[in-house]
């Protein structure tokens, strides 16, 4: 009987090894049917709670980009097509992007000496963290930089100079930061292929003066963004209710995968390239998307290092990786049940429209800074303060909606020709009641004229 039930047993665990190696044979397919899966459940939020499908503050950036195309934006030409097509398109373009981006990303990693086992666990990581949930119902210049990167490394891999070169181009119409990014990057492959002499003067003089160009005389900014007002750390991790972010235990992973690489002697520039993301992450929040894949990079070498060791008690191995990939989905499920609220939502873009139509086209309107990409969208009015443009009316902006007396209030708006205030509704769900902006409405001189559910306008006299 034990006998019979020894052979059962392993040839379970034949069965299950054959399912496993299946799985990681044909992983990018596998990986692209989650990341359909949780796109469309993403899509089911948005569309149950009030929001609209296209979401964030950057995606409205480059919609207003687009729609007032110029010769200073002329890269946003093939966006302003696309605005002129039915709106399925248009709704469908973050979603096509971020299968790119997850092919993309696949094909380049198979370029990099790592087990099938972690290149699967990497893009399981990927695929559920926020930060990549976010995005893939936006715009995201991130995204497009990453493609980008991408598919250059893989064309020159396969021997297609110029489309190589044409996709490293691209990464110049983005900002500086993507540029000077490509070019650590490329120094770090010629570097480790020999040919730092032959190749790096070339892409160094074409890419960096290309990029000089779109700095001087196109007013490409150093790092495109922010487009969130989050603090840095709070920004980071999910689990403390931003809108993007990743999960607590991705980051305790992650710093197990540091300790591990750094003990095995890995290569510096896997550490130098972490330092730059995150010293530039603390000055600009936007490139999180990029210094997320080099986190779950780490954390998925934490992972199998904890997974791969003995233990003395294997009961304790395997309740201690339940734990981890528990608090790791938990995360993204407790996302997806906030991702619809992130906005805009439907009443929002009503009394936006409504702005547009019934306000002076020289009006400027006050509201949080992280809404004026959707001002400058829908309502085609200025927008007194923004996130990533002038840094004088963002901090101006915060006093006036944490003012404790009129007499504070009063003088800012007035100095600021501010002549009415949007309230959507996240706005007054985030800012306090009893003191602030939104107690100072009760005063005679703001007047409420218009609202759509929770969202509001208000005019100041």
């Amino acid at each position: 009987m034990k006998k019979q039930q020894i052979k059962n047993t392993k040839k379970a665990e034949f069965e299950i090894k054959d399912i496993f190696q299946h799985i990681l044979k044909h992983q990018l397919w596998y990986i692209l049917t989650l990341t359909i899966i949780l796109l469309g459940i993403t899509l089911g939020m948005t569309s149950q709670g009030d929001s609209v499908t296209l979401i964030g503050s950057e995606t409205y950036y480059h919609l207003n980009e687009a729609k007032n195309l110029g010769w200073r934006n002329f890269q946003y030409a093939p966006l302003s097509i696309v605005l002129l097509l039915p709106d399925i398109v248009l709704q469908s373009l973050p979603f096509l992007l971020s299968i790119i981006f997850v092919t993309a990303l696949y094909f380049a990693s198979l370029y990099i000496s790592i087990t099938d086992k972690f290149r699967y666990l990497f893009f399981l990581f990927l695929v559920t963290s926020p930060v990549f949930l976010f995005r893939a119902n936006t715009l995201s210049s991130q995204m497009f930089l990453i493609i980008l990167i991408c598919t250059g490394f893989v064309f020159m891999k396969k021997g297609y100079q110029r489309l190589s070169l044409t996709s490293f181009i691209l990464v110049t119409f983005i900002d500086t930061f993507s540029t000077i990014l490509l070019l650590g990057l490329l120094y770090l492959y010629l570097h480790s292929k020999k040919k730092i002499q032959e190749y790096m003067k070339f892409y160094g003089v074409l890419l960096g003066g290309i990029a000089i160009i779109q700095a001087v005389i196109f007013r490409r900014p150093f790092i495109l963004g922010p487009f969130q007002q989050d603090p840095s750390l709070l920004r980071l991790f999910s689990d403390l209710g931003s809108v993007s972010g990743l999960s607590v235990f991705i980051i305790l992973l992650a710093a197990v995968g540091i300790s591990v690489l750094w003990k095995k002697k890995a290569e510096l520039e896997q550490y130098l390239l972490l330092v730059l993301l995150t010293l530039t992450y603390i000055l600009n929040q936007a490139i999180l998307l990029t210094l997320t894949i080099i986190l779950l990079y780490f954390a998925t070498a934490g992972l199998l290092k904890i997974s791969e060791r003995p233990w003395e008690i294997k009961n304790l191995k395997a309740f201690t990786i339940f734990l981890l990939v528990l608090g790791i989905l938990f995360s993204a499920t407790t996302y997806l049940e906030r991702i619809g609220n992130v906005g805009p939502t439907v009443e929002d873009i009503k009394v936006l429209n409504w702005i547009k139509d019934n306000t002076p086209q020289d009006a400027i309107i006050f509201s949080s800074p992280e809404y004026a990409t959707q001002i400058n969208f829908f309502a085609e009015r200025e927008a007194y303060a923004s996130l990533h443009e002038n840094l004088k009316s963002e901090k101006i902006s915060k006093e006036i909606l944490t003012s404790l007396y009129v007499t504070e209030a009063f003088p800012l708006l007035e100095k600021s020709k501010v002549s009415y205030i949007y309230i959507p509704k996240r706005m007054r769900e985030d800012l306090p009641t009893e003191q602030g902006l939104i107690y100072l409405l009760q005063n005679e001189r703001f007047k409420f004229i218009r609202s759509y559910g929770q969202s509001e306008v208000w005019a100041f006299k």
